[in-house]
């Protein structure tokens, strides 16, 4: 296989959604031999394409199925709270609209950022791959995302699979062990975890301190 046989650096060729499609599927069930025939490094730009398009089929099928429930409600509950059908759709309309936009942005904001967090890991472990890398097998592993397309799958189920996805990315792409790509993969969710938790036992104490 070429060295460029990932379907989303063909994606010329293949179409857009067609190459994002190959890739989630390549990578979700193939992941070793996938990483291993792809180029380490991408643009910013299509790493973040890659990002915004996972996010938003992890939330889209869900949205809209809530949407269509807003819409399921009968006339007769509305008019007995005093609330016009029309209006209440409306809004409910509005609201999927702006989530379509904000997911996506959102995504690649937080992709930008755990990228570099874990790229900072990298460069502590002593690697010397671009950010470029990083933030290509970051997005890379968020291919599980797809199964959003199946209401509440994505927003549930496909984190946990990316995350240990993420670990075979960093390794092939940044040409490293498996030790290293799990540090680099796991790290900042773990110690934000534990920095969660510990702010919620400090809170905890200190309002038990409070009420007595």
């Amino acid at each position: 296989m070429p060295a460029d046989a990932l379907p989303w650096d063909r994606r010329d060729e293949l179409g857009t959604l067609r190459a994002y499609w190959q890739t989630c599927v390549a990578v979700m069930l193939r992941p070793s031999a996938t990483f291993a025939h792809a180029r380490p490094e991408g643009s910013v730009g299509s790493s973040l394409g890659f990002v915004a398009l996972s996010n938003l089929a992890g939330s889209f099928t869900t949205a809209l199925f809530y949407l269509a429930l807003l819409f399921a409600i009968p006339r007769e509950m509305m008019d007995g709270d005093n609330v016009s059908q029309s209006g209440f759709r409306l809004v409910g309309v509005g609201v999927f609209g702006a989530m379509m936009v904000l997911v996506p942005v959102m995504g690649m904001l937080v992709a930008l950022i755990n990228s570099a967090l874990d790229h900072v890991v990298f460069r502590m472990e002593g690697t010397g791959q671009p950010f470029e890398v990083t933030l290509r097998a970051n997005a890379l592993s968020l291919s599980p995302y797809m199964m959003g397309l199946i209401p509440f799958c994505g927003m549930y189920g496909a984190p946990l699979w990316a995350l240990g996805l993420r670990i075979f990315a960093y390794r092939s792409l940044h040409r490293t062990g498996w030790s290293t790509a799990a540090v680099a993969a796991l790290a900042v969710p773990l110690l934000s975890c534990g920095l969660f938790f510990a702010a919620y036992a400090v809170i905890a104490v200190v309002g038990a301190s409070l009420g007595r």
